[in-house]
């Protein structure tokens, strides 16, 4: 089973894809060798697990240690629901000990991450093991272990107890037919996460019966099909249990009489022919293998994301800085995967690349991705777009906006290394090295980014060092001189001209006007936005722009100003051909767009009739 499940995570799940994917999490879990960071998590109920996830989840960056890590903790909740079963008398069926280590896969096989929780019902399992196994034999003595037991482990393990207290109360109650103790652990189990929570930690009735637990509120962003899955979970061992306990039950009344057994054994004959024989057997094993075999991989293929894991690998690939991989994969996604964050990842993969103005509309386009600012003030935050927005203000070097965009993402989300490494960066644009000091010292403490945060340190331990960064360089080459009053609610025109008018070299601001001016469909302000050309040594027109060039004298009757440069008799030649193919159909826009759509679709000509991109039927 665990071998199953290693390779199951490691090869299909890609732990490394749900790494890379963390910053899309409302709290990013982060986790620093720092013991002030540890300590906080030592004045709150399941702050120990909720460290321990913390911790485990940074190997996932390796991804066979993540898988690793996956694989033990499926495998160590089979394996305490396996003792619970013995221990209550009810048999320990092997069929029952694949189901919990196939949920934890299931849930994996989703790209989520539920380790918190899943490593919270491992702790209350295995207290519920220490109960079972060395409980006294006296009620007081019982009800004694139980106490001690139900608050270590809302401790350890959060609301996670309350399945403790479920899975000794079924035990006593059903197999060791104590239903006074059984009653008593449900009241002692309900009581301590409202008393022991409320009491000694302060903390509000709806968070000290959910933490850590899938149930009570969205369960740590976990969605609704991974969170239904951890809710069968938890509620596996104490069902199994109880079903367990029944059983027994049924079979000792079904059993025959002494004295009917006694007699029995003087007709040999009718008992050989009531036992199946060896062939019968391994056939009945055979299918009952054959059945777990298809249940296991029909479950597996029916709970599998693949869409999550397309979207999480060009996640990776772009934390990676692989350009030209992440638009390889986008180009195999289908349009109903598109949504504004993974657009405008492609957009900046496009420009680093060299290909914004010529492919940008090879790609489903979508409002407000190309910057990812907000339109209104007064729009909720969220913590994936603040990440992404201060990311993209910090590259076309505006540090004060991005600033303040990353010191709001800390807000919502935490510390994520992302962003820590970024306000760094920021402070050491501005000279505050000691800022910057305070950013890398903390993020020295991370397992997997700080040894990159102690070499910044090094080289800030003098000016030449910074000197010879050219990211630092360059960006202190872009950044205004003043800043200046905004808010992270803002419209692209005024942001980017502004750069650009702080330093005309600002290829990456100019490149981003232009196309939110191809965007916006405004062919005006884009033709003059064209004077830059020279200033960035453009000689050829990107494809893109001799097409908008087009539809500008087209609509316009104007010959735009291209200087030494002309359009290519190909763009010329497609503008004609398209407008052939137009002949007949200009008051059917539905039947235009389809006759465009296979061959058309990914142009600015079609773009700007339809607004649609990244067409191809």
């Amino acid at each position: 089973m665990f071998g199953l499940v290693f390779l199951y995570a490691w090869l299909v799940v890609d732990p490394r894809l749900i790494y890379h994917s963390f910053w899309r999490l409302e709290s990013y879990p982060s986790f620093f060798l720092h013991w002030p960071f540890i300590r906080e998590f030592l004045s709150r109920p399941g702050g120990l697990t909720d460290c321990a996830a913390r911790f485990l989840s940074q190997w996932y960056y390796y991804s066979w240690p993540g898988a690793l890590v996956i694989a033990l903790t499926a495998c160590g909740i089979s394996w305490c629901t396996g003792a619970l079963l013995t221990l209550s008398g009810g048999g320990r069926p092997k069929v029952l000990l694949y189901a919990p280590a196939l949920l934890v896969a299931m849930m994996y096989g989703r790209q989520d991450h539920p380790l918190a929780e899943c490593l919270a019902l491992f702790a209350a399992l295995a207290f519920s093991v220490v109960y079972a196994k060395a409980g006294p034999r006296g009620a007081t003595g019982r009800a004694a272990l139980f106490l001690v037991l139900c608050g270590t482990s809302y401790y350890v393990a959060g609301a996670a107890s309350l399945v403790l207290a479920l899975s000794v109360a079924v035990l006593e109650i059903f197999a060791r037919k104590r239903p006074l103790l059984g009653g008593l652990y449900v009241l002692i189990g309900l009581a301590v996460p409202g008393l022991f929570g409320a009491l000694v930690f302060g903390v509000l009735p709806k968070e000290a019966y959910s933490v850590l637990t899938p149930f009570l509120g969205k369960a740590r962003s976990l969605p609704t099909d991974t969170r239904i899955m951890a809710q069968a979970l938890c509620l596996f061992a104490p069902a199994a249990i109880l079903a367990g306990a029944l059983w027994k039950g049924r079979r000792s009344k079904e059993r025959p009489p002494a004295k009917a057994v006694s007699r029995s054994r003087k007709k040999p004959s009718a008992a050989k022919a009531a036992t199946p024989g060896p062939r019968r057997e391994s056939a009945r094993r055979a299918a009952g293998v054959g059945g777990l075999v298809l249940v296991t991989v029909a479950s597996l293929v029916l709970s599998y994301d693949g869409r999550e894991k397309r979207l999480n690998a060009i996640a990776c690939l772009s934390q990676q800085e692989k350009w030209s991989d992440l638009i390889d994969r986008a180009r195999r996604l289908p349009p109903r995967l598109f949504h504004p964050l993974l657009a405008h990842d492609i957009n900046r993969a496009l420009y680093y690349t060299g290909r914004l103005g010529d492919e940008m509309f090879s790609f489903l386009q979508q409002p407000g991705a190309l910057l990812l600012l907000y339109p209104s003030a007064a729009e909720p935050r969220s913590a994936q777009r603040l990440v992404k927005a201060g990311e993209v203000s910090l590259e076309l070097g505006d540090v004060a906006r991005a600033e303040v965009i990353d010191c709001e993402a800390l807000e919502v989300q935490g510390d994520s290394p992302r962003v820590l490494e970024d306000l760094a960066v920021i402070s050491l644009v501005r000279n505050e090295v000691e800022t910057a000091r305070v950013f890398l010292n903390l993020l020295s403490k991370d397992v997997i980014h700080g040894a990159r945060a102690r070499d910044m340190l090094r080289r800030t331990e003098n000016a030449a060092g910074l000197a010879s960064d050219p990211r630092i360089q360059r960006l202190r080459s872009l950044r205004p001189e003043h800043d200046y009053p905004f808010t992270t609610a803002a419209a692209p025109e005024p942001f980017l001209t502004s750069l650009l008018a702080v330093n005309s070299h600002n290829r990456m601001a100019f490149e981003y006007l232009t196309a939110h001016y191809l965007l916006s469909r405004q062919l005006d302000k884009f033709v003059e936005n064209l004077a830059w050309l020279d200033d960035f040594q453009i000689g050829r027109l990107p494809r893109h722009y001799e097409e908008a060039v087009l539809m500008y004298t087209f609509r316009t009757g104007k010959t735009a100003d291209l200087g030494r440069r002309s359009v290519s008799a190909e763009s010329l030649e497609r503008f004609k051909a398209m407008n052939r193919a137009a002949k007949g159909l200009m008051n059917d826009p539905k039947a235009l767009r389809s006759a465009w759509a296979p061959e058309y679709g990914r142009t600015y000509f079609f773009y700007f009739l339809f607004e649609m991109s990244g067409v191809t039927q």
